[in-house]
């Protein structure tokens, strides 16, 4: 089914070295940075906006982790020429925008997959950034240590100290058999689910704002569907069909949503402000939901809906409603 579905979260203390100054939401900045930073670090030609056509595309680290391409014909890929990137910035949930000297940014990563094996990457890239300085007065930072955590248990390692800097190998990931165990101690006939940041889920070709729960599972089983299939070696064996037709038996009976609005700046555009709006709150569906739970659990990892790199979609699941 997902047999070989992996991801390994990581949170990172960034310490900062100078004021430094980020928007209310700061996942653009962080994913813009990383990327241009990673891209410096690996590619042979730096200043060439895409990998298409580039003869270390199918070789390159860069090219993997940012525009993983789709093998024509592979299963399940049928209008997609790039497979979703396989990693997740999760930037704080609050609106700060100023950190002081010696004081810590806190955000988390997290990989699927082969991508899993690119950390030492992510920590390098992640170390010269620090040196180069990120925001609007480049301030700098130093990166502290890198935990391994199971968000799925209390498993926490630390696998990179700058004390020490080696990047350790650590058994502290997520699976789906992880999920499918987690599942089973949650109800049966109903699931809380907190939208913490934006998140834009579409249906039919259009956003959906008060997302019924087949709608939010039919965005959650693509998004799953196309990590595993580009970073796990896996199409997922499932009957989507009915996993479909059966959550549209499952209803709202709650909620307390509202609308959030953001933009970012594109770097890749010629600084372009690309606009988002997205939903933030509380939803109580009903109903059995029971074979639905494990890909709710593994998305509280992929995130789903729009824009997931910059932390957007990001959700947990709820035991009451507050």
């Amino acid at each position: 089914m997902l047999g070989k579905f992996t991801a390994a979260k990581y949170e990172i203390d960034l310490v900062c070295r100078g004021s430094l100054f980020l928007p209310p939401f700061k996942g653009s900045s962080l994913r813009g940075a990383l990327t241009m930073q990673f891209k410096r670090l690996v590619c042979h030609q730096p200043t060439v906006k895409t990998c298409q056509g580039c003869q270390k595309e199918l070789s390159c680290s860069y090219a993997y982790v940012f525009e993983t391409p789709v093998t024509p014909g592979q299963k399940g890929t049928v209008g997609y020429s790039k497979f979703p990137r396989p990693f997740v910035i999760e930037p704080p949930l609050d609106d700060r925008q100023e950190y002081k000297d010696g004081e810590l940014l806190k955000i988390s990563l997290i990989l699927f997959g082969k991508a899993i094996d690119y950390l030492p990457y992510f920590i390098v890239t992640l170390s010269e950034l620090g040196a180069t300085g990120i925001g609007p007065g480049r301030a700098p930072f130093e990166l502290g240590c890198v935990y391994a955590v199971d968000a799925l248990s209390d498993r926490r390692e630390v696998v990179y100290d700058p004390v020490d800097p080696v990047v350790r190998q650590t058994t502290v990931y997520s699976t789906y058999a992880d999920a499918v165990s987690a599942a089973a101690k949650l109800p049966n006939d109903r699931v809380l689910v907190d939208f913490l940041t934006c998140t834009r889920l579409m249906y039919q070709g259009r956003p959906v704002y008060k997302p019924d729960f087949h709608v939010l599972l039919r965005n959650l089983l693509r998004r799953i569907s196309l990590l595993s299939a580009g970073h796990c070696d896996e199409w997922p064996d499932l009957d989507y069909a009915g996993l479909h037709s059966r959550a549209q038996k499952v209803r709202i009976v709650r909620s307390n949503l509202e609308m959030v609005y953001w933009e970012h700046i594109s770097s890749r555009q010629g600084g372009k402000r690309i606009p988002h709006e997205g939903i933030v709150g509380i939803v109580e569906y009903e109903g059995d939901v029971k074979e639905s739970l494990p890909f709710l659990i593994l998305g509280m990892l992929t995130h789903v809906g729009d824009s997931p790199v910059f932390g957007m979609g990001k959700y947990t699941i709820l035991q009451r409603f507050f």
